[in-house]
């Protein structure tokens, strides 16, 4: 009696192990409360971050906004940080250096 079987090949995609464990470290780190960086990141563990690890130092404070500022967002290149405010404005922020945020030209 032959059997035939479907090789695994053309069941599973190449490297989609991978994929799926990616998957499960990045779920676990969106569900992370106060999570800080991925420095940690193991599958032997679940993922956590201690709110003793959480920044709570004010590094810089952006005048610009006349209310509340309620998202902010970095570009990918790091060298702008968008601010969006309850008073209804965008600020692009070009960071000159480290310790001196700057509102761009528009």
């Amino acid at each position: 009696m032959q059997t035939d079987f479907v090789p695994s090949s053309v069941m599973v995609p190449p490297r989609r192990l991978n994929e799926l464990l990616g998957q499960a470290r990045q779920y676990q780190a969106q569900q992370c409360r106060y999570h800080v960086s991925n420095l940690d990141s193991s599958l032997y563990h679940d993922h956590y971050c201690s709110r003793h690890q959480f920044p709570t130092t004010t590094t810089h404070i952006l005048e610009g906004h006349t209310d509340e500022v309620w998202q902010i967002q970095w570009s990918h290149s790091g060298t702008t940080l968008a601010s969006a405010s309850k008073d209804k404005t965008v600020i692009l922020w070009r960071i000159v250096s480290s310790r001196d945020p700057r509102p761009t030209a528009s």
